[in-house]
């Protein structure tokens, strides 16, 4: 058996290459995507498209440790998307579902 690891910069090259030659795959809602099916990868880079903001991420992290229900409350200026989506009944309801999810991760 050959055994011929990808890595990061392999799949980036996919997805490049898929982008240039328009092979998207489209929803129901009509938006495109680039689908990679079946890929296995080693993940030698911490990103494959763009540098994660990891100062964000942060953030997110540790308004989600908290336990608030509000994104007024996330450190910092509240992103915009967060801003947009939220409403009182939405964001106390996917807030508290995060924060269930991440006490399970924890839990791990």
């Amino acid at each position: 058996m050959i055994n011929t690891t990808l890595k990061v910069n392999d799949i980036r090259k996919m997805f490049k290459e898929a982008y240039n030659n328009a092979e998207f795959t489209v929803d129901r809602t009509g938006a495109k995507t680039i689908e990679i099916i079946g890929a296995t990868f080693e993940a030698d880079e911490d990103y494959i498209v763009r540098t994660p903001a990891y100062e964000y991420i942060e953030r997110e992290l540790e308004w989600y440790k908290s336990a608030s229900l509000k994104v007024a409350d996330i450190p910092g200026k509240t992103p915009a998307i967060w801003e947009a989506i939220s409403s009182r009944w939405w964001n106390q309801f996917k807030l508290w579902l995060v924060y269930l999810y991440w006490r399970k991760w924890q839990s791990i």
